[in-house]
């Protein structure tokens, strides 16, 4: 993970990519909505002082002059902005960040909501106003940027401050659907997966935004986002994943031919594959239970390996 800081003089400087977590500071995270040219990693090496930022008008270096100095006013030295915090040049580096990114949010100290589509003087009691309105709560990747952290705050284009998730539960929940007390700080297993993608099934992804996590289909989309709706631990035992998965979860695999040929011939491997987060374990949970129902008279082993 790397982060921003400014000097006392103001000048703009990076951390190293920080491998350990337990080396990370107290940090705050930006979340916004993507414009058509986002400051990039390179970008950062050619500028030199944040005061530099005022001169320019482009609103995305806007934001990172803004997140500077919010982050200043809340006691914190450093903060985090997800396009130009990655060096997406860097492969190794880019697929942890992908893999990484609701943990982040979730360790922020603070985390301010840049909407860069609603005025200060725009908060209005109507269900017309700007702010139920804003791009912010139709995009793919803020839903979890809205649920992860445990202090979210909003802040108008003018950088007005709107309110927190606290205050503006009521509203957040008649735009989104969302319960109210899952943004505030429930565990996710409290729902259950259908109720979770259900959250998501309506937000829409850009090709630049989704592009780092070479998602190349709307449903490949949701699983992504939906799997950092709960960040997937290594440990999880069977009981765990059997509670948690779906009626029929998986029939598609227990009815195909290659599961039954697996399951005819001996010391045959069974491979599951896909990226992470996608339901690997949910299907393994599926074939231990099926073989349990069904194969209990069997004198065969089978060995799972995670």
């Amino acid at each position: 993970m790397r982060l921003l800081y400014t000097l006392s003089d103001g000048t703009l400087r990076w951390t190293k990519d920080i491998i350990r977590s337990e080396e990370i500071p107290p940090y705050a995270i930006l979340s916004h909505t993507w414009g058509e040219q986002e400051v990039i990693f390179d970008n950062l090496k050619s500028l030199d002082n944040v005061k530099d930022v005022v001169a320019k008008k482009e609103a995305d270096w806007n934001k990172i002059h803004f997140c500077a100095r919010q982050a200043e006013r809340d006691g914190l030295d450093y903060f985090w902005v997800d396009t130009c915090c990655i060096d997406k040049a860097n492969n190794t580096e880019l697929s942890k960040a992908i893999n990484s990114m609701f943990r982040w949010y979730q360790n922020a100290e603070k985390c301010y909501v840049f909407l860069a589509d609603v005025g200060s003087d725009t908060l209005e009691a109507n269900g017309e106003s700007p702010f139920r309105q804003s791009r912010w709560f139709n995009r793919g990747w803020t839903l979890q940027e809205l649920l992860a952290p445990h202090s979210v705050e909003f802040f108008s284009e003018d950088r007005g401050w709107l309110g927190d998730k606290e205050s503006l539960k009521h509203t957040i929940h008649e735009v989104t659907g969302i319960p109210f007390k899952a943004p505030l700080g429930s565990d996710m297993s409290e729902f259950d997966v259908a109720e979770r993608f259900s959250w998501a099934a309506n937000r829409q992804t850009t090709e630049e935004e989704d592009g780092a996590g070479r998602s190349h289909d709307q449903e490949e989309k949701l699983v992504k986002i939906c799997s950092w709706l709960s960040a997937p631990d290594p440990s999880t035992n069977y009981h765990k994943t059997h509670k948690r998965r779906q009626a029929k979860t998986g029939l598609w695999l227990l009815e195909s031919a290659k599961f039954a040929e697996w399951k005819e011939r001996a010391a045959s491997r069974l491979w599951l594959y896909g990226i992470p987060g996608c339901g690997k374990t949910i299907l393994s949970s599926t074939i231990i239970e099926h073989l349990l129902q069904h194969c209990h008279d069997d004198t065969s082993m089978v060995t799972a390996y995670f």
